[in-house]
């Protein structure tokens, strides 16, 4: 049973990175260095430096290995939804940067209330609003095209 569990597992994460990979070979495709991410979550609590990449179709065996750690976190629909470069109303700063990549820009304020924050991609958008208490802890509320 153990053994038939570990089979499933294996057979989504090729499956979620392989599309993970797919989306992110398109032409003109951003996304963040999967070594960095990979090593921002084996390295919980330590700071790591995300940076982008254009142009290079990601590596196989990366795109698994992002989402067997994305898998570990969250929800299959989630990661399903991440490898298509999907997002949704409630998805964390992670997640998105996971999905979409880094922004090209960011305008923040900050209040009382906490961070309210636009992501700009692109020159002209699209653009992605988050708003968290904290700088870490921010969630997209809306986006426009």
């Amino acid at each position: 049973k153990v053994e038939k569990a570990k089979e499933e597992k294996q057979r989504k994460i090729t499956e979620l990175g392989d599309i993970y990979c797919r989306e992110r070979s398109k032409p003109y495709a951003r996304y963040v260095n999967l070594d960095d991410f990979i090593l921002m979550y084996e390295k919980a609590g330590e700071t790591v430096s995300l940076h982008p990449i254009s142009n290079k179709p990601p590596i196989k065996d990366k795109c698994e290995k992002v989402m067997d750690l994305c898998l570990d976190y969250w929800s299959e629909e989630n990661c399903g939804d991440i490898a298509a470069r999907k997002i949704w109303i409630g998805m964390s700063k992670d997640q998105l940067i996971l999905s979409w990549g880094l922004s090209n820009d960011e305008n923040n304020t900050v209040g009382s209330w906490g961070v309210s924050s636009q992501w700009v991609y692109g020159n002209f958008g699209p653009y992605v609003y988050l708003e968290g208490k904290d700088k870490n802890n921010l969630k997209v509320t809306s986006w426009q095209d």
